[in-house]
Order: structure tokens, then C-alpha cells, then sequence
């Protein structure tokens, strides 16, 4: 299976048709609160799915969870062609989670044996996907074009995995193993959970952020692509390190980003912080999986479980932002970011 150009398309796919869901529910005339319920229902039941079908995948075996999965991705995101108010919306995208939580877990153990346990080309590519993604929603910028694009990365991916024979981690746990692997790898949850949390909370302002700092609509796009795409060149690069130093290593990088966005005074200082940001999610996405695939024999599970807690995250995330934002301004917010994900350097051992 060609693991690393399935994640580069599904990534791809995800981020070209969620980057404009916002705008569009507001153009269906949704109000600010129903525009982050509908949001928070992609990433909600991505959470509940992705933990399920990784749990389902060491049971069954991942072949038929990643074939299946990313077809179903596929008509549910070209579904988005007819929607026609913000109710459907809202229930289109739900289902849409849901069915693009089927594949990641059993998708990250395929590349794991794939490059025997090295998951930075694997991660790498995704970053790429995230770039790619961006783009041809903004070149295409019709809703149509964009979801029948997006499906067709979905469809391309889909086939491909079809053509996979073997099927990892078959028989491999039993009802209520789930617990278990999650109070094994408690720490490293936690401490990536929080992490994500912060940055989450920053993502969901970061555009009006950079605009209070001067920045246009081009050099905010351009924040974003040097992010992703660093990514994309770093990845391979640090998969070769001890596991828990690189999950270290991101946990205390992300805190000094967060840290220089608060004492940033212009958006041209942001710029050299994204490569950190870049060396810092890279060391700690691929330390996370490598080192949950290589000490977990529940590979599907334990993977599942760390993608659920990025998608909870993302709903928990931009509330925390709002509720900082309440009472005190963007420094303050980077600032406990930067405390948090401090917090969770000293938690993960």
C-alpha cells in the first residue's frame, strides 16, 4: 500500500473541504453560535469514531476500516454538492467526521510497518497534504469545485488501498482492552492532549491575531503554508531520534512558539516562530506514534486514541479561547498556552 501518498490525499482532502465550511454556513445564513456547533460536530464525532473503529481495527483487522472509510469519505464530502441550509449542513458535516474517523489509526499502523516503525515520511506527508489542501481551496474557491475535488482525493485514496493485501492487528484485543491501553500510555495522552488544547485555542484567533499585528490576508495564508510545509521537510529528518526526546523536545518547543507569539509586537516576527512551530509539531506527532506503535501491540487502538484527543481538542480548544478572550487579550492567551504546554513538557516521562 502506498501509505505515505494515501495520508498526503486524505489530508489533502480533509483541509480543502473543511477551510470554507465556516464561510459557507454563514452564507446559509447560520448564526456565529450554529456556525461553531457545526465545526464542533466534524470534530466531535471524529473523536467518538476514531477511537471506535482504531479499537475496531486491532479486533477485525484495519484493511477493510481503510477502504472502507475513505470511500465513504469520498460521497459524504461530494454529498456537500446539495446541501441547501445550515441544518444540513450541520448534519452532512457530522456524518462526515464520523466516516473520516474510520481510517487514521489503521491507516498509521500500515505506514508504520510500511517503513519498519518510521513515521516521519508518513507525517511529513500529511503536513504536505494540509499545504496542498489550502491551496487548491484557494485557487478553486467555488463550493462545488472544491467538494468534487475533495472527493475525488478521497476516491483516488480509496482505490489505492484497495490494492493492499495484508491485514495488521487482527485478533489482537478484547472488550474493555481500551482502558488499558489508554491508563498504559496515560501520560503521554494527557501531555499531548494539552498541548494540542493550547494550540487549538490559538489556531481558532490566529488570523485575527496576526491582523492586530499588522498582517494582510496574503501573509496570513503565507504564516500557515510555512508551517505545513516545513513540516513536510522536517519530518523525515527527526524520526531517527529516541522517541521520547522528541516528544519532549515538541512539548517545550511549543511552548517557547506560543511564548514569542505573546511577545511579538509585529506579524514580521512571526514568521522565523513558524519554522519552530513546524520543528516542534513534527518532533512530537512523530515521537507520538512511534513510540505508541513500536510499545503497543493494540497499535489501532492506541493510535486511535491519540487522534481522538487532536479532534477533542479541536472542539475544546477555541472555547477555552473564547473564554480567556472574555475578560483579557491575545498576549495573555499565547501566554497561558505557553504555561500549559510547559506543564506538559514536566508531565510526559
Amino acid at each position: 500500500m502506498r501509505t505515505d501518498f494515501i495520508q498526503f490525499l486524505t489530508y489533502s482532502a480533509v483541509m480543502s473541504s473543511s477551510i470554507f465550511i465556516p464561510i459557507l454556513a454563514k452564507e446559509l445564513d447560520a448564526s456565529p453560535f450554529f456556525i461553531g456547533l457545526v465545526i464542533a460536530s466534524f470534530n466531535c464525532l471524529f473523536f467518538l469514531s476514531s477511537i471506535f473503529f482504531g479499537f475496531l481495527s486491532d479486533k477485525f483487522g484495519g484493511r477493510m476500516f481503510v477502504c472502507l472509510g475513505i470511500l465513504l469519505s469520498s460521497i459524504l464530502i461530494i454529498s456537500h454538492i446539495f446541501i441547501k441550509d445550515a441544518g444540513q449542513l450541520f448534519f452532512i458535516r457530522a456524518i462526515s467526521g464520523f466516516v473520516c474517523g474510520f481510517y487514521p489509526a489503521a491507516l498509521s499502523v500500515y505506514g508504520f510497518h510500511h517503513r519498519d516503525g518510521r513515521m516521519g515520511k508518513f507525517v511529513g506527508y500529511g503536513s504536505l497534504g494540509w499545504a496542498f489542501g489550502s491551496i487548491v481551496s484557494g485557487i478553486l474557491q467555488n463550493y462545488n469545485a472544491i467538494f468534487l475535488v475533495s472527493g475525488l482525493f478521497f476516491l483516488i485514496g480509496s482505490i489505492i488501498a484497495l490494492g493492499e493485501k495484508r491485514n495488521f492487528s487482527k485478533d489482537l484485543i478484547e472488550i474493555g482492552a481500551f482502558w488499558i491501553v489508554f491508563r498504559r500510555n496515560i501520560r503521554l495522552y494527557i501531555s499531548y492532549f494539552l498541548r494540542n488544547l493550547s494550540a487549538t485555542s490559538i489556531w481558532a484567533i490566529f488570523p485575527l491575531f496576526l491582523i492586530s499585528l499588522g498582517a494582510n490576508k496574503f501573509f496570513i495564508g503565507l504564516a500557515y503554508f510555512l508551517n505545513t510545509f516545513s513540516q513536510f521537510l522536517i519530518t523525515p529528518f527527526v524520526e531517527k531520534y529516541r522517541n521520547f526526546l522528541l516528544i519532549k523536545t515538541g512539548l517545550l518547543g511549543s511552548s517557547f512558539v506560543f511564548l514569542g507569539y505573546g511577545f511579538s509586537s509585529s506579524y514580521v516576527y512571526i514568521f522565523p516562530i513558524q519554522f519552530l512551530l513546524a520543528f516542534s509539531y513534527s518532533t512530537l506527532q512523530v515521537g507520538c506514534l512511534q513510540e505508541l506503535l513500536s510499545k503497543n501491540k493494540e497499535q489501532s487502538t492506541s493510535t486511535g486514541i491519540l487522534y481522538g484527543l487532536l479532534n477533542l481538542s479541536s472542539v475544546i480548544g477555541p472555547i477555552l479561547a473564547g473564554l480567556i478572550l472574555l475578560y483579557y487579550d491575545f498576549k495573555i492567551l499565547m501566554y497561558i498556552a505557553s504555561t500549559i504546554c510547559l506543564f506538559s513538557f514536566f508531565l510526559v516521562r
